[in-house]
């Protein structure tokens, strides 16, 4: 402070360096000031009022800083204003983007409130179970299969090969089996759109030589409140 102004007040004069230089500064009633060195980590809440001084120490400064909160809180920085547009464009058919923006939570705190779709969207899950032969694979597959998957959702959430990351712990896998993966859809809407699709399907004639699929199963998931509701009834049977 300075008498009776706060920093932004002064600042908002657009005085000089050299005024700037000849000003006497004083910190606020109450205010802590960190002596901290290269390489320390400074950790606070986020209600917390962050400040910084008159730095006499000569030489360059370079701050990291980053937010931690939770899923539902959004991004500091609002998604789909108008600063980026290219950006967001680029990005439209990429969940991934969208997740790391914070889009897609149920309880939005702007304009939009509370959504209760993503409380009760179901995942549709994707399980394949199949052998690789000796062919390779052909790259046109990737080049088809793969920007429909993106626009879909699709996750890998597993990928095993029997002799590397697989144990069969009881029953057998049907015979020549090398590979099992598990995929994940936003909705089962979502993952037979992606099967079922002109491009996937025309897809699958360019991996039918190297792969060959044992089963490829489909399943509904639960959604968070169906999960929530299980639990529950789990906690009240022990109990």
């Amino acid at each position: 402070m300075l008498g009776h102004q706060i920093f932004s007040q002064v600042m908002a004069q657009q005085p000089d360096p050299k005024t700037l230089d000849r000003l006497d500064w004083q910190t606020p009633p109450g205010s802590v000031t960190m002596d901290i060195n290269p390489g320390d980590a400074v950790i606070f809440h986020g209600n917390t009022w962050l400040g910084g001084w008159r730095r006499e120490t000569p030489g360059t400064r370079i701050n990291l800083a980053a937010y931690f909160c939770r899923s539902h809180i959004a991004t500091q920085e609002l998604r789909g204003d108008n600063r980026y547009p290219e950006v967001f464009e680029r990005f439209a058919d990429q969940p991934m983007f969208a997740k790391l923006m914070g889009e897609n939570q149920f309880n939005g705190w702007r304009e939009e409130g509370l959504n209760y779709e993503y409380l009760t969207a179901e995942a549709g899950i994707f399980f394949v179970c199949g052998s690789a032969t000796d062919v390779p694979m052909d790259p046109e597959y990737v080049k088809q299969a793969h920007p429909i998957a993106q626009q879909t959702g699709l996750k890998q959430l597993a990928l095993g090969l029997l002799g590397s990351n697989v144990e069969v712990l009881e029953g057998e896998l049907p015979p020549e089996t090398s590979f099992i993966a598990i995929e994940q859809f936003p909705s089962m809407e979502a993952l037979k759109s992606f099967y079922h699709s002109e491009q996937y399907q025309s897809a699958i004639e360019c991996r039918q030589a190297s792969v060959k699929v044992n089963f490829l199963a489909a399943v509904d998931g639960l959604s968070e409140k169906e999960l929530n509701a299980r639990d529950k009834a789990v906690v009240e049977m022990i109990d």
